[in-house]
């Protein structure tokens, strides 16, 4: 069963529906940029709405305001692969182990967010 979803709405689920489908955005971005469980995302993208409920406006909220955080994102995506192509010899060993580096850090950076030390 579909809620009716007010006409402004269905359009910022179509939307995002549409940036997930094309790879320009993911669910597990989505769930990271508004708090929004992934399943919850995929539900709702999917058109499983049994009421409008807060994640439903919180979804189309994101959608309105992406406009502006995509080209922040995008400057930041730049400086992230700058400082990469600025210490990456251009080998496959050491991609790999920049990748591991990268990588290790994800611990550090959670805890971070948490405020923890």
């Amino acid at each position: 069963m579909q809620a009716d979803v007010p006409d402004p709405l269905s359009i910022s689920l179509l939307r995002l529906r549409e940036l997930v489908a094309s790879g320009k955005l993911s669910q597990l971005v989505i769930e990271r940029m508004t708090g929004v469980h992934q399943s919850q995302v995929s539900r709702i993208l999917s058109g499983k709405i049994k009421r409008l409920s807060k994640n439903v406006k919180l979804l189309c909220e994101f959608e309105k305001n992406l406009h502006k955080a995509m080209p922040l994102k995008r400057e930041l995506d730049q400086r992230i692969l700058s400082a990469v192509d600025e210490i990456w010899d251009g080998t496959e060993v050491q991609a790999e182990a920049l990748s591991r580096l990268i990588l290790s850090v994800k611990g550090l950076l959670i805890n971070h967010q948490r405020g923890e030390r």
